[in-house]
């Protein structure tokens, strides 16, 4: 199964705690859903000798990925890696002064295996610039991660709303932007 993050199932970096606040739990919620995980996971380990918690990306989709391994008996792939592999992305690039990458929120969780981690990965020489919805990182993460450009829809618009609701608008009018540097 191709998936784009490594989060646990459960625990701080897992499932409950990363993707439920997105979808509009409360902590309260986001507690017991964590618990439930791990209460899960505690039985399948007991019941299968099968240990979800240690397997890199188990906590997509909600605990997903963990199902896949479990029921389906899958193996969990990097679908950013996969991509990549297949495009043959890295010679694509190879002469590329600038790569191009976008992510709806852009936060910590991005580094997380999803696309811009993969494109960081495979970059040599090339500048990259970041469009997304809205980034949650600090000047100093983005100096970090080596981003040289990013753009945020978020401030174009008159706010996260109008953002999502005329993204094409402000995706067009932030590449304008880009072009014209």
């Amino acid at each position: 199964m191709a998936c784009d993050v490594d989060n646990p199932l459960y625990g701080p970096n897992g499932a409950a705690p990363v993707y439920a606040p997105q979808k509009g739990a409360s902590q309260h919620v986001v507690e017991e859903l964590d618990a439930g995980l791990k209460n899960f996971s505690e039985k399948v380990e007991k019941q299968f000798g099968k240990n979800l918690q240690n397997i890199s990306g188990a906590g997509a989709a909600g605990g997903l990925g963990a199902g896949c391994v479990l029921f389906l008996n899958g193996e969990l792939k990097s679908g950013t890696e996969l991509i990549k592999s297949i495009s043959n992305f890295d010679e694509q690039i190879k002469d590329a002064d600038w790569i191009i990458t976008g992510e709806g929120k852009f936060d910590e969780q991005t580094f997380s295996g999803k696309v811009i981690k993969g494109v960081l990965d495979s970059r040599t020489k090339q500048q990259l610039a970041v469009f997304c919805g809205l980034s949650e990182l600090t000047a100093e993460q983005i100096a970090v991660h080596k981003i040289d450009y990013l753009a945020e829809m978020v401030q174009l618009a008159a706010g996260v709303e109008d953002s999502i609701k005329n993204a094409g608008k402000y995706l067009e009018e932030a590449a304008e932007q880009f072009a014209a540097k």
